[in-house]
């Protein structure tokens, strides 16, 4: 009996452990980001080269395509130096000049992609941030000649939505460690796909649904780090798209600026949590204001009076 009950504990841990396996994220290192003798002189180099590889005469040696998944990895690297300086501005200076071959960019969207799904972070949670924001870049290329199908854009708008939903890290900015800015990154993400002219009605609706979740998060968090901005800019030009109805937008505006689940807004002054709600969500409708009136849009100006009647709540 001794015996049976060993067995059964065993194999329940066993199981256990597996489950565990499946949730934890799994671990990146910024250790291949210097392989083949790079080292943060030698990136420094070639960043202020400007990325260009025969301005140092190392493009009979490498090539953009040798090196993308390696600067990859420069992404999880503590040091903002390496990490936003190289990681990430030599990748995106590598798609904007269109120096990455298709199947190496797609091989890296789908590196990325993944890596959100699973949640692949480094010990200091430091890429993860910055693999949203070069997905952003990826979707970018996409948008400007198009290489990504439906299913693709798709697998992208519900990846970052089921992502954001659990997201529980707001970080912004520390002297040391610099960005680690999920919301932002992500926000960028969806504007990019908003300016993409492939993107549906369906698709435009559903990133308005992803923005309205996050203009509050879940965890108590009062944002200070222009998050409500970069929220605001994909709603902004998803209102001057056609497919989507203006009488959306009104009622959108007004729905989202109610002060539910409290009964109003004077009640958001009894806690934190709905101060951090009040912040948020004022924030968000102040910077959609004023750039509903800077932008000379008549499209946009029409929202002014819905917008306006939103923000004389708070």
């Amino acid at each position: 009996m001794r015996i049976i009950f060993v067995f059964v504990t065993l194999i329940a841990a066993l199981q256990s452990a597996v489950i565990c396996a499946q949730q934890s994220p799994i671990s990146v290192s910024s250790e291949p980001c210097y392989a083949n003798g790079w080292d943060k002189a030698r990136w420094g180099q070639l960043k202020d080269a400007k990325f260009n590889l025969a301005a140092l005469n190392l493009d009979s040696e490498f090539s953009a395509d040798q090196l993308t998944q390696q600067l990859r990895f420069c992404l999880a690297d503590i040091d903002p130096e390496i990490r936003d300086g190289i990681g990430y501005f030599g990748l995106a200076n590598w798609l904007r000049e269109d120096l990455i071959s298709a199947p190496v960019r797609l091989s890296l969207f789908k590196s990325l992609l993944e890596d959100v799904q699973l949640l692949r972070n480094d010990k200091q949670q430091v890429y993860l941030p910055f693999a949203v924001l070069v997905l952003s870049e990826i979707v970018r290329v996409d948008r400007i000649s198009t290489y990504l199908n439906t299913s693709q854009r798709q697998q992208v708008l519900d990846t970052l939505e089921a992502f954001l939903q659990h997201n529980t890290d707001y970080r912004g900015f520390d002297d040391q460690q610099g960005w680690r800015h999920i919301v932002a990154h992500s926000a960028d993400v969806l504007l990019q796909l908003v300016l993409n002219t492939q993107l549906s009605e369906k698709q435009l609706i559903q990133v308005s649904q992803i923005v309205a979740n996050n203009i509050n998060p879940e965890t108590l968090h009062f944002y200070q780090f222009d998050e409500p901005h970069r929220l605001m800019r994909p709603i902004i030009y998803a209102m001057l798209r056609e497919e989507v109805s203006p009488e959306f937008w009104q009622a959108w505006i007004a729905d989202n600026s109610m002060s539910k689940p409290l009964n109003s807004w004077g009640e958001a002054f009894e806690s934190k949590a709905g101060l951090a709600k009040r912040h948020n969500t004022k924030a968000f409708y102040l910077s959609l204001h004023a750039t509903a009136v800077s932008s000379g849009s008549e499209k946009l100006e029409a929202f002014l009076p819905s917008i306006q009647k939103a923000l004389a709540q708070f």
